[in-house]
């Protein structure tokens, strides 16, 4: 995805719609089974409580689209914006 926005800037939107239905839809059907998982095998996860797992799942969602977004800002060459927090020299 990277690849193909950086190379054609014209794909970004079909590029961003797609990665945003990826990142929901993946996201929503990892929840699903962790939570599913945890309340079905709770002994697989050790003792880790349920509902600490299911906050964790709810995140997933949310962690995908942030993380295919940032990889189209990183096509576009802004993503230098987005990282000088971490070295306020080079920005």
């Amino acid at each position: 995805m990277t690849y193909l926005v950086a190379k054609d800037r014209k794909r970004l939107a079909g590029a961003a719609s797609s990665a945003l239905l990826f990142g929901v839809v993946a996201g929503i059907a990892s929840t699903v089974a962790v939570v599913g998982l945890s309340f079905a095998r709770p002994a697989l996860f050790g003792h880790v409580p349920t509902t600490l797992l299911a906050i964790a799942a709810i995140s997933l969602p949310f962690l995908l689209i942030t993380l295919l977004g940032y990889h189209l800002l990183l096509a576009l060459t802004r993503s230098r914006s987005s990282t000088c927090w971490m070295a306020p020299r080079r920005c």
